[in-house]
């Protein structure tokens, strides 16, 4: 039975050593590279003697970095709460003070400005960039071992819609049973090319991060501009062979509504999968028509307290866009009478 999430890794880097896990626009690794820099990470969080099952922070921008920086903290016996550099301080510091994290991993380029958040040095700051390579060290198994499958693996702040963001704690149990229902639901495998849109303080990171890492697939991080700019973004995908892609619907909407696919074709995507808002039938059958090589395509939902999504549908017909507002006319008609009894 698996316990921990960080044993998809062990098996890919063996299965999938020298195939490509994480790409950013300036660099990639692979899967025996990931794993030995996520152990040699893991070593020095351990060195600090800071405990376990602590919260680690992660101030750094979504890139293979990142994701170095989040698997090396579970490698640790810890769990990981990723920020965003642009967020304001004062979310940053509420975020904080709400977590009491025992360390922050940054790295050159955002440890200036987290001092600022932080000028009195009250968390342990891991640099990323200064960790030594280790030859020939690997003790990833006993790493491994001590972890249970109730310890947490992350906790993410939700947006705060009810006044303040709460953090919500979530286990290796959870990410295992979600990760390994994603990746038999919607054929995820070695040859998956995903184009990954989700910010790492996002849940649908879960997504992205656990099933590349179970299925030995790849995971393309799509620079955070190219969404501002849908040509460019359309050219990630073609010219990275993307296949696979899990974004929320406004931007699908706005390379709809732009009609890109007329003139920019994408020959190589299979799957798409979108959630966290409504999916306009218009664009949605724009999409249906343009892009030929679908196989599938799935609307998702789920509160990040349930792990990622809890339900889906997989859409196999085109709809009407009379037959959709007439099931909107429906729900409303059905939330008013129940506020008038």
């Amino acid at each position: 039975m698996q316990i921990s999430v960080l044993e998809y890794l062990e098996n890919s880097a063996v299965s999938f050593a020298d195939k490509v896990a994480f790409f950013d626009i300036d660099s990639e690794i692979t899967f025996s590279n990931l794993r030995k820099r996520c152990v040699e990470l893991g070593h020095i969080i351990i060195e600090r003697e800071i405990g376990r099952r602590q919260p680690i922070l992660v101030y750094l921008h979504k890139s293979v970095k990142s994701m170095i920086a989040l698997l090396g903290i579970l490698y640790s016996g810890n769990f990981y709460t990723p920020t965003d550099v642009r967020f304001p301080e004062e979310k940053v510091n509420s975020i904080i003070d709400i977590l009491n994290p025992v360390a922050v991993i940054v790295d050159s380029k955002t440890i200036e400005k987290f001092k600022k958040i932080d000028p009195d040095n009250r968390i342990a700051t891991i640099n990323i960039d200064e960790i030594p390579v280790l030859d020939d060290y690997d003790i990833s198994k006993e790493m491994i071992d001590m972890i249970l499958d109730v310890d947490p693996v992350y906790t993410f702040f939700t947006s705060g819609s009810t006044g303040a963001p709460k953090g919500v704690v979530i286990n290796n149990r959870n990410v295992i049973d979600y990760t390994d229902w994603a990746v038999k639901t919607f054929d995820i495998n070695e040859k998956t090319i995903i184009g990954s849109q989700a910010p790492i303080y996002f849940d649908l990171s879960t997504h992205e991060i656990y099933t590349t890492l179970k299925s030995g697939g790849t995971m393309g991080i799509i620079p955070v501009t190219y969404f501002a700019f849908p040509v460019r973004l359309i050219e990630f995908i073609r010219d990275r062979h993307v296949n696979s892609v899990y974004w929320v619907p406004s931007v699908f909407v706005s390379i709809a509504n732009y009609d890109l696919l007329k003139s920019l074709e994408l020959p190589e995507l299979e799957t798409i999968i979108f959630g966290g808002e409504v999916m306009p039938v218009k664009q949605l059958n724009y999409w249906r028509k343009h892009v030929p090589t679908l196989k599938q395509i799935a609307n998702v939902y789920g509160p990040t307290e349930a792990t990622v999504n809890c339900t889906y549908y997989i859409i196999d017909r085109e709809f009407e866009e009379s037959e959709c507002r007439r099931r909107i006319v429906c729900i409303w008609v059905f939330i008013i009478s129940r506020i008038l009894e």
